[in-house]
This record gives C-alpha cells, structure tokens and sequence, in this order.
C-alpha cells in the first residue's frame, strides 16, 4: 500500500467559485493520481448539480446513491452544473463521501470527505449602450452583451445586391448581423467637459463585482484586476471621476502625454473579501484614430485573481470578462456630396507681388454665392495661397453623432496655424500626421476620393507616388506614416497612381470626379497629353479654322500672336515629350478602370499638355490645368463645375479651343452648371490651378460605415 495515500487526511476542505450562469470543473484530492473506487454526495443541493462523465457523456451524481468505478473507469473530473432560477449570487456548502484506490490493490481504505464551499459571483463588464447601434435589430438583447466581445462587420453590400431566387433570399435572411462596440477618438476640443453629456466622446464603463457576503470568512486571498496589453495601452485611458469630479486614469495611457507602461498596464483593486457587491464607473477614451501603429481596436479585461499559498507563484486567474472595441475611421468625402463651405486665401498686395486676389475670390463669390465662400484671412506677408495642400475635412461617425473632422496635412507652412485656430472646437476634430521627411507628394493635392464604387459605399482614396519607375532618378514616395494611415481606415482602401513624373506631384493636377446621370453616379475627368495634341493638330489642318488667334496665358498685355505659328512651335518642342507622359496617364488609366471598375464610357479625356522642367526630369502642365477642378455640389440637381480658364487658340468671338471641347464633353450633364475662372497670374504661374486654390467642407455620408464590409476587412 502506498504510504502516502495512507497519510492523506480523510477530510479536506475547499473553496470553489462558480461564474453566474456558468458552469466549472473541479477535481477531489487524488483522483488524477488514484483510482475512484465510489463517490457519492451527502447534501441537498439547490442550486446547482454535480455531474461526473463517463464513455456516455455527463451523469447526474445523486444524492446518498453511492455510484461505484472500476479501475478500467477513468474519473478525474467533476462538473458543478449551475441551476439557479434567480439573480440572487448564491452560496452552497456540500459534502462529497469517496474512496481512491491504487492499482492491484483491495479496494477497502478508509473513506474521505470533502466539504465544498461554493460561492456565486457575478464579474462584468458593461459597455456604454452608445457604443452600439440598435437600429434595424432582429435581436436587440443580444446587441449589448454579445457586442462587446465581437467585432464583425455589417453583411450589406454597395451595389445593394439582388435576390432572384429563392435561395439567395434563404442565404440572405441567415446573414450576421453586425456586431460590436464603437468609439470615437477623443480629438476633438472637448478634453473632460462633462464627460457623460453629448458632446463628449468618452464613453462609459462599469465593473460589477458580486458575491455572497460570507465569502468574507475565507482564508483564500482574492483581487481584481483590470488589464491590456501593452501597445494597446498607449490608444486608450480608462479614467475614473473623483469626487470633486477631476478624471484620474486608472488604465491605458493619457493622450498628449503618455505615461509608462508600468502604471498603465495593470490596476490592482482592494482585497474581493472586503466587498459583497461593487460597482465601479469609468470613462474610455480612445486617444487616437487607426494609424500605423494602431489598427483601431481596443481590448481590454477585468479580472479576478487568486493568490498563490506559496509567494513565490504567480497569482492563478480565476475568471475574466473582456471588451473589444474598435474606433470609428476618418473618412474622406468625394466631390458628389453636397458641399457646405468653400475655403480660398484673401491675397493683399505686397511690394514683391502686385498680385490680388480681389478679382478671383469675387469671380468664385458670383458664382457660388457669398454665403457658400469663406475667405481665409491671415497676415499680410503670408502669400501661402495652397488650400488644398494643407488640409482635408472628413468625418468620424459613431451610433451616436458624426463630427466632422480637419485632417491636417504634414505641409506646415503659411497656413498650418490657421488650420487649428479655425477648426478645431468641441464636435469638431482636428487630427496632424507626423512624418520623418517630407515631400510635396505629402501635401493634400496629392490625396483625392473617388465616388462611391463597387465593393466600397465611400469610394477609394487615391493618392500618387512611384508604384512604377519613369525617369532615370530616385523617385519620391508618399511618406509610409501618411500612407499606412489612410490604409488603417479600411473603409476607402487607398489606390496608388503613378504621379512623380509632375513637379509638384499631386494626383490633383491629373483627375478630377463630376456627377453624372448614369448607372455609377459620376465620371472621371482624366488628363491627355495626347488629346491636347489631336486638338491642335486639327487646327492646323483645318484650312478654314475659326481659332487664328493664340493667348498666352501668362502674358500681362492683350496681344495676341498668331494661332498656326504658335501651335507648330508647341508641337515641335513639346510633342514628343507628351507622347512619353501618354504612357504613364495610359498606365494610370488601366490601374483606375481596374480598381474602380469603370468601363471607358465612364471617363472623360480632357486636353493637358505638359512641359518638362528641371532637365524634363518632371512635368508640369502648359496650359491651366482643365483636370484642377473646383466641383461645388449645390444640391442633388445642381452642380458648379468651375474650371481654370485655358487660354492657349482663340477665335474671333473670344472662345477658347480647350475650353470649347470642355464645354462640349460636360455641358451635355444637366445638373452641371460649368464656369471658368481666371487663374493665370494668381495660381497657374505658381504651378497651380483653382482647385489647388479651394478647400471645400461637404456633407457626410448617410449610410453607415459599420454596416458594409471592406474587402480587406476582417471579424474579430
């Protein structure tokens, strides 16, 4: 006979502590050693039923019905079947009579007891009900508290999809609804006013802790944790309001200065046994959108652990509830929505530049309105005019509320403090990427949205870089900050287009986007070198041409030279250059239909001509730019189309060749009402047009962006 199964005392006692509505396993002292010869129980149970399993599966243990093993029975794990009806935590005290035997051995030892306390507990964490939406729910109970361990995107698709038959109906109805929590990112000028008002954007978090108050007279020691791991940390603070209502951070990391990870990590409470019944309320706050470091989504745990007998051991966790989160994206807005503000800089002379915008920003006010244009004011020695470089105003849209949202650009030149200063308030967020090195292909000319497309309800980002090599010199990329954040967003999954063959290198200065009475809602107004080439070439072999007049658009006087000299002058030093940038718009061209899924009825070919400068190393357009357009949508039936004025042949009536075909390849839209604006002296000598000059605030989406899911998107 084994001695130390000699030695064992007949009588142990243990704590076990059941999860509300769980059920747990345990082990009696031995079993996984020896050999059960018989177990049975000897108390009235009320909540909860002990069950045992054999080669059957689970059996009931009776109570007083001694249930009998042999060696070939393999019992080492017992189950405690939680049956109460109430929500009142419990505590159960039972006692289970057996005996163990070892191998070849007579199975007559003495019998053992093992009293068993149990107690109930309730460990939660409850999420914000405004974390979730509750429209359009087949079940709404389990919005709340399956939400929050879930994240999985909502089954709609853009084109809504067709059901023709009835099994496509079948597979519809069985579609996941979405799921999951959302917050968000606290950037806004809102720090900690009132943080369970509207304007916040924290979001509250309780802990329930609950157990039955005789747990008290336990010698166990208990604690409760709250716990993430540690990059998550840095994205999120779980604050806790004192008294005198100040935010202490109880776990993650504080925004605009973060602290160490040893503080943030983990957050110890009192002793489990000093409490019954403890609820504690916190406020979330997520410190920043998806970037490169962050894919937007924050998890974290309340835990209970118990501690070890021997210190030297790490604390056993008992149990854990988690949360996961995901903070909602910033969203660019295309030239379809309806727009609500234009932004252009007021230009005073000054003894370097007699240059004024007065007869500009008057054009665009005539046109657009006097209430829809807001001039941008700054000191009179800031000449920084490059609206479009230095920012983009987008949004961030919870179940709740929707901000708009300024993302400013790594540009920071004459217009940086403006930017701040102008937007950023409560319900307003203001957002800077920062970045290592810079280039002009960072600035926010470099950075358009296509309309909604197949696969993505918000369109596309495109932005513009070197995917493919065109001039023998290194080429300059989008900074890989700027880049990887636009792709964190997921919902416009960004495109990039071959664009460093331009000086400036903004994909602005190529494409543009007008609505459209078609099936997709819009076209793309795409730039052609050799377009520009067929249109002057017709000139000069039509015989009976009406534009004998050439205006150069960078001339002060109003002489006009001669139309035929002119345009062989162009042709011969500039032809052969443009039919090498053709290949890269070619190549640019296919990369769009492709990944937009237009077909060539959805562009249109628009004449730009390019001159090479630095060596011909890089382009930059000819003419003003008739692809830097400035579209202002009114309403759903109205539409601005103001482009910069061409110049270049002219005939005898004051009408431009380019501006012409413009009027003829657009003008067919009926909601497009289409202006030209001149741009020569004020933009197009700086190497930019009317878009470039502009900044427009739009309207956000009204679908929601949880409720579609990207190609690239995944379940959590």
């Amino acid at each position: 006979m084994n001695n130390s199964l000699k030695n064992t005392l007949d009588k142990n006692e243990i704590t076990l502590l059941i999860p509300q509505g769980r059920n747990i396993f345990f082990n009696i002292p031995g079993m996984k050693k020896y050999f059960l010869r018989y177990i049975q129980l000897n108390s009235k149970l009320e909540n909860i039923e002990i069950k045992y399993k054999t080669e059957h599966g689970w059996e009931l243990l009776g109570m007083k019905k001694p249930k009998y093993f042999n060696k070939e029975d393999i019992i080492d794990t017992l189950r405690i079947i939680n049956t109460g009806s109430t929500n009142e935590i419990f505590y159960e005290q039972f006692t289970l009579e057996y005996e163990l035997f070892e191998e070849d051995q007579y199975p007559n030892l003495p019998t053992r007891f093992l009293i068993v306390n149990a107690y109930e507990f309730n460990l939660d964490l409850v999420l914000d009900p405004k974390c979730f939406d509750w429209s359009n729910r087949k079940y709404p109970e389990l919005t709340q508290t399956i939400g929050k361990y879930h994240w999985s995107w909502g089954p709609e698709t853009y084109p809504k999809k067709k059901l023709t038959t009835d099994a496509e109906i079948s597979d519809s109805e069985e579609e996941v609804e979405q799921k999951g929590a959302i917050i968000m990112a606290d950037i806004d000028d809102d720090d900690f006013i009132e943080p369970d008002k509207k304007l916040s954007e924290l979001v509250r978090v309780e802990t329930h802790f609950a157990i039955h108050p005789s747990f008290e007279n336990t010698d166990d020691e208990y604690f409760l944790a709250l716990s993430t791991d540690q990059l998550t940390a840095y994205n999120f603070g779980l604050y806790e309001q004192m008294p005198n209502n100040d935010l202490k951070l109880m776990l993650g990391a504080r925004r605009k200065n973060p602290e160490s990870l040893d503080n943030v990590y983990v957050f110890k409470f009192k002793r489990v046994g000093d409490v019954a019944n403890e609820v504690k309320k916190y406020f979330l706050r997520a410190n920043y959108l998806p970037n490169a470091f962050f894919n937007g989504i924050i998890t974290f745990s309340y835990q209970l652990y118990k501690i070890s007998s021997d210190h030297s051991n790490p604390p056993l966790l008992v149990y854990q509830d988690h949360a996961v989160l995901r903070v909602a994206p910033w969203i660019m807005l295309p030239n379809t929505q309806i727009a609500k503000k234009v932004f252009v800089k007021k230009i005073t002379a000054w003894p370097n530049d007699i240059i004024r915008s007065e007869a500009f920003n008057r054009h665009l006010k005539s046109i657009l309105g006097k209430e829809m244009v807001e001039e941008i004011e700054t000191d009179v020695q800031n000449r920084d005019r490059w609206v479009q470089d230095e920012f983009e105003i987008g949004y961030c849209e919870s179940p709740v509320k929707t901000i708009p949202v300024v993302c400013d650009s790594p540009r920071n030149r004459g217009l940086n403090k403006w930017v701040k200063d102008r937007f950023l308030k409560p319900d307003f967020g203001h957002l800077e990427i920062a970045i290592s090195k810079k280039t002009s292909l960072d600035y926010f000319g470099n950075l358009e949205s296509s309309p909604p497309v197949e696969g993505y309800p918000f369109g596309r980002i495109i932005i513009g870089g070197s995917p493919k090599q065109g001039f023998e010199h290194t080429p300059r990329q989008i900074a890989h900050e700027l880049k990887e954040f636009l792709h964190a967003q997921q919902v416009q999954a960004p495109i990039e287009i071959y664009i460093d063959w331009l000086s400036v290198g903004h994909v602005d200065e190529i494409l543009s986007f007008v609505p459209w009475s078609n099936e997709k809602g819009f076209k793309m107004v795409f730039a052609s070198p050799q377009k520009g080439c067929e249109l002057l070439k017709a000139v000069l072999n039509d015989t009976k041409t009406k534009y004998t007049k050439f205006h150069d658009p960078l001339a002060l006087d109003t002489n006009l030279k001669d139309a035929r000299s002119k345009i062989e002058e162009i042709l011969h030093e500039y032809e052969t250059y443009n039919t090498q940038i053709q290949t890269y718009q070619n190549w640019n061209k296919k990369l769009l239909m492709e990944e937009l899924k237009l077909t060539k009825e959805d562009i249109i070919d628009m004449p730009v001509l390019f001159k090479g400068i630095v060596n011909k190393r890089r382009a930059k357009s000819l003419f003003p730019d008739l692809t830097n357009l400035l579209v202002v949508r009114k309403t759903p039936y109205l539409t601005y189309v103001i482009a910069p004025k061409p110049f270049g042949p002219v005939n005898e009536d004051g009408e431009y060749l380019f501006e012409q075909y413009f009027l003829k390849q657009l003008d067919i839209e009926p909601q497009l009402d289409i202006h030209f604006i001149d741009d020569a002296q004020l933009y197009f000598k700086r190497a930019g047009d009317v878009h470039c000059a502009t900044n427009v605030f739009r309207e956000p989406f009204e679908r929601k962006w949880w409720a579609y899911k990207p190609p690239q998107g995944h379940n959590i």
